[in-house]
């Protein structure tokens, strides 16, 4: 679009004038702030910015340059001077001419018409390098970047060698928008998110910023020098945070921690950069060289955790992000690039960077229609669970249980009545929990769940006295699960393990805590069965897996049977923390 925008505006113009790009060449001497002497200064001499901070070059341009045509000046943050026959015709970064916040009047090409300029002529040239930390080919860059021309024809001259920068940018930018523009729209239509699609959404867009900025060409564009530098500064500072807390959320436990001090790191150094930027005590080119140092320890430390975590926590999904991250370590050479002083291309960069996004997009892209999907299976398996609510309910309010139970406490009526006022109370606990699971759709205490345990274990007790033994080994209360998921498992325990042995035996309820999930556990020494050749009669098997079913859905749950003929059964529960 910016293209577009741009071939529009000069298009009239263009028509109309000289469409060659002629490099004008300068000979003579220079001289810097610490020679006593001037050197000489042809065709491939090289003036390091990094030992001379001002510069003077004195000689003659190739060619004659006529009244009004149009000098270009490609400027790397450094102030210019020109002068001819010692009246200054020309002047870059002069006080004044630009925020005072800012150190530099910009990275830039600039427009100069001439005055007239023959061979004969004596040219001075004074550079001042503005930053320390330049590239020590600033000065060289300009002398060897003279052109006439027009801006329209250097546009189109530059664009085929620049023009990923512009394309990879815009591309990344433009994906990262749609991404955004989906999740907000999803979010408006209450589907949940994590925030890991937000947080590459705007990664994608400041990162697709970023390289938009490319300074040999972007000023032919938005020709706003000062608003190109800060804008670019600020999204580099921001693209490795953002990096960073993306990583995050494919972490878990303390691998965390070393990348979260980062972050913290990371945008207090961007804050402080805006602070200082602002009150023009530091400039961003004065912080771009700590930036890239905390940026590249970044780098490791977010190499170390996805290592951490794939070997020792097993987590597919940071192996994935590993091999896919990998790439990026090309990004290496540009930073060795830039410390050894030599202008860098960032086109290693540009490259593995735009690959990562890519594939990185996709992978997004990915996980937001698993979302969708496992949302309107959720929401089927909702309606699942509420007519499994009503059966398991049902399917509990046994008639031959309370047959039995009734008359057990018809028994203890006339011989304990004691005894049969608390059975009542008991057999009214149970009928409440069945009832209330028909309209409960919330997971409950453990506690709760423990009491309907107890009041339906202390009806069949009396009915089968000495027979059937309990034994509670409760290590934590603090958890909480889907309504009936234990007591259809204990329920199964004395119908089908302990009271089909004629001495009975003892049912074993535990539950501990595990590393990250709570683990209960279910076990008799009853009858047991072949777990290879199950008798399918449609009775408890259903009802264990409805069991299944809610504590997968609603807790993220599973539950698993060990049983040997003869020995007993072995049920555990497995529920993960919150």
């Amino acid at each position: 679009m910016c293209f577009l925008t741009y071939t529009l505006h000069e298009e009239k113009q263009f028509k109309h004038l000289e469409n060659d790009l002629k490099r004008v060449y300068f000979t003579g001497t220079y001289q810097s702030n610490s020679d006593l002497t001037p050197k000489e200064f042809r065709e491939g001499t090289v003036i390091d910015a990094n030992q001379s901070s001002k510069v003077t070059l004195t000689g003659r341009f190739d060619q004659e340059i006529k009244e009004s045509q149009s000098l270009l000046f490609r400027i790397p943050n450094i102030k210019v001077k020109i002068f001819k026959d010692e009246n200054q015709i020309y002047s870059f970064g002069e006080p004044g001419t630009y925020p005072g916040f800012s150190k530099s009047p910009g990275n830039t090409w600039d427009i100069f018409n001439s005055p007239g300029i023959k061979t004969s002529d004596e040219i001075r040239i004074v550079l001042e390098n503005i930053y320390p930390n330049n590239v020590k080919t600033v000065y060289n860059l300009f002398i060897e970047q003279i052109l006439s021309g027009d801006s329209g024809v250097l546009f189109l001259a530059i664009f085929p060698r620049v023009g990923l920068s512009v394309f990879l940018g815009g591309g990344i930018f433009l994906l990262g928008c749609l991404l955004l523009i989906i999740l907000i729209f999803l979010r408006v239509m209450k589907t949940p998110f994590s925030r890991r699609p937000f947080y590459f959404a705007f990664l994608a867009i400041i990162s697709g910023l970023w390289f938009f900025f490319d300074f040999k060409i972007i000023s032919l564009i938005i020709p706003y020098n000062i608003f190109n530098n800060i804008l670019s500064m600020i999204c580099l500072s921001m693209v490795m945070p953002l990096f960073c807390m993306y990583i995050l959320e494919f972490l878990s436990g303390k691998t965390r921690i070393p990348l979260i001090i980062s972050v913290y790191i990371q945008i207090g150094f961007a804050v402080c950069y805006l602070i200082c930027q602002g009150l023009g005590i530091y400039d961003g080119y004065d912080l771009l060289s700590p930036l890239l140092v905390i940026m590249g320890i970044s780098i490791v430390i977010v190499f170390g955790c996805l290592v951490y975590e794939t070997v020792f926590y097993k987590n597919s999904e940071a192996k994935f992000l590993l091999l896919v991250s990998s790439v990026l370590l090309l990004c290496g050479f540009d930073v060795v690039n830039y410390f050894t002083n030599y202008t860098p291309t960032y086109f290693m960069t540009k490259i593995s960077y735009g690959l990562f996004m890519l594939i990185q997009f996709f992978y997004m892209l990915r996980c937001i229609q698993i979302n969708i999907n496992d949302i309107k299976n959720a929401r089927i398996l909702e309606v699942e669970l509420a007519q499994n609510r009503i059966a398991i309910a049902i399917s509990q309010i046994q008639p031959h249980f309370l047959y039995n139970s009734l008359t057990a406490i018809k028994q203890l009526c006339v011989i304990d009545p004691v005894r049969a006022e608390q059975a009542v109370g008991e057999f009214a606990g149970f009928l409440r929990e069945n009832l209330d699971s028909l309209t409960s759709s919330s997971l409950i205490s453990f506690h709760k769940e423990l009491n309907h345990i107890k009041n339906y274990l202390a009806l069949e007790q009396l009915r089968f006295g000495s027979r059937l033994k309990v034994h509670y080994n409760i290590q934590t209360y603090d958890f909480e699960l889907p309504s009936l998921t234990i007591q259809p498992i204990v329920e199964n325990a004395v119908r089908y393990g302990v009271t089909k042995k004629a001495e009975g035996g003892t049912i074993t309820i535990s539950t501990k805590n595990g590393e990250d999930t709570i683990i209960i556990t279910v076990s008799d020494d009853g009858a047991g069965f072949d777990m290879y050749h199950r008798k399918e009669d449609g009775r408890s098997h259903i009802g264990i897996e409805n069991v299944k079913n809610r504590l997968q859905a609603q807790c993220k749950g599973d539950l698993t049977i060990k049983s040997e003929l003869g020995k007993g059964t072995v049920v555990t529960i497995l529920i993960h923390k919150r």
